[in-house]
């Protein structure tokens, strides 16, 4: 794999002296461990600084050439010598081939990279480490490299072949209203869904917030539940427990009253509805991965593998619920602040959407200052860490309870930011019993009820 590697460094390199625009355009594209020889690293390193340097910034093809080659002798052993810089501009190829050989540094890069991943899990694994920690590390280092090669990969799309695609989707949509689930992941709430032009958007994020007790979690998993009749859905609960978050929804599908269901204490009717509970649930498209304090690479290979699994149990991932996004890690880098980590994860929440075209809803803490704070009204500036998440997010919604309502029930969505919607507000009402939000509308019929709780409960013998 060397002697081609050479050979497109120095093909590139000597195409970039003859043309100064390659440096403009792919100077940041490589860095200097993506360098087979580290003399070629060193040239590329000194032709983006003279490059960078504003007297140097506008020279043409002729007098950058020049200027190049004068600047090799000051540059001595660290680039090979002057001498070496002349014979590879001699023999550079057509300025216009510098793409192909960028894509062979950095496929041949990538491909020492992945070399070493492996190398370094082997050997982690014969000193004795734990495996489920080595292939925790190998996982989220792929992944990492996997990220690095879908962006070297991403192309440019005329924006007449999207035009064409958006013509398709609204030319179906007229022929049958149904089809523009592919792209909208609707959520229960009909008021929510008017807002948002349908619901949830297939490659975006939204943001759920509020306070503690404001049913949030619960909101999030009714959006799954529903979003589970058009397609897969991930849960990444990073707070709870897979068992604790399916007996919530087993209290919900089953109008099982909770307490009755932790405690064991059902009636007979109680029992009939959580067999029903599970016998839906069974059918629900829904996956859920408790792993703590995940990382966010790892998260999105581990998204990767359950979209592969969903289409082979014959549905699509569509959805991707991540509670919550504080609690995520990235690495960080020294002197970096949670703030500026949290911004990585929220971006790598959106390169996930992107890739896998799912609706990603990612709940989110609220700033410790709003507990102080009474009578108002929840805005985006309360999101803790709000700056990146508030631009990254197409929609935000909280889960509100006024304290001065009389109604203890009373709840709201407060929608603050809808890309391709409207702001509002959607009144709700909250059903603790079996962690349920309703939309409060006049029209519709009382939510169903919970079962009875009496006291000849039912052991089950």
């Amino acid at each position: 794999m060397s002697k081609p590697t050479v050979a497109a460094e120095r093909n590139l390199l000597g195409a970039a002296i003859h043309d100064p625009y390659i440096i403009d355009e792919h100077g940041a594209s490589l860095a200097d461990a993506d360098w087979y020889r580290p003399q070629h690293g060193a040239l590329w390193r000194r032709l983006v600084a003279l490059r960078a340097d504003p007297q140097h910034a506008r020279a043409e093809h002729g007098q950058w050439a020049a200027t190049v080659l004068h600047e090799a002798y000051t540059w001595g052993q660290e680039v090979d010598g002057a001498a070496y810089v002349v014979q590879i501009t001699s023999a550079a190829p057509d300025p216009a081939s510098a793409a192909y050989f960028l894509r062979v540094i950095q496929s041949s890069s990538l491909g020492r990279l992945v070399r070493d991943v492996a190398s370094t899990a082997i050997d982690q694994i014969d000193a004795g480490q734990a495996a489920a920690e080595v292939l925790a590390g190998f996982e989220s280092a792929l992944s990492a490299l996997a990220a690095r090669a879908s962006v070297q990969a991403s192309p440019w799309v005329p924006i007449g072949e999207v035009a064409a695609e958006v013509y398709d989707e609204t030319q179906e949509a007229a022929r049958n209203p149904e089809s523009r689930i592919k792209r909208v992941v609707p959520t229960p709430w009909p008021t929510l869904n008017q807002l948002t032009r349908g619901g949830l958007r297939r490659g975006e994020m939204a943001i759920l917030a509020g306070r503690p007790g404001t049913g949030k979690t619960a909101a999030a998993m009714q959006m799954s539940e529903h979003a589970a009749l058009y397609g897969g859905v991930g849960v990444f609960s990073m707070e709870m427990t897979r068992h604790a978050l399916t007996t919530r929804e087993l209290a919900r599908e089953g109008r099982v009253d909770l307490t009755s269901l932790t405690t064991g204490r059902l009636s007979k009717e109680q029992w009939a509805g959580l067999v029903s509970g599970v016998e839906v649930l069974q059918t629900r498209p829904i996956w859920i991965d408790d792993t703590p304090a995940m990382h966010i690479t790892q998260m999105r290979a581990r998204a990767k593998r359950l979209a592969d699994r969903a289409k082979r149990e014959g549905t699509e991932l569509r959805t991707l619920v991540v509670d919550y996004v504080q609690l995520a890690t990235a690495t960080v880098s020294k002197g970096e602040t949670g703030q500026e980590v949290l911004s990585r994860i929220s971006q790598g929440l959106v390169a996930i959407a992107k890739e896998l075209d799912v609706a990603v809803l990612a709940l989110a803490q609220m700033n410790r200052s709003v507990e102080g704070r009474t009578g108002e009204r929840p805005k985006n500036s309360d999101l803790r860490g709000s700056g990146q998440l508030e631009q990254d997010a197409a929609v935000i919604v909280f889960t509100f309870r006024d304290p001065d309502s009389e109604v203890d029930e009373a709840r709201e969505l407060v929608l603050t930011k809808a890309r391709h919607g409207e702001t509002g507000d959607v009144a709700m009402r909250w059903d603790g019993s079996v962690q349920t939000l309703y939309e409060v509308d006049p029209h519709r019929e009382e939510p169903p009820r919970v079962r009875e709780v009496r006291d000849d409960w039912y052991g089950g013998e």
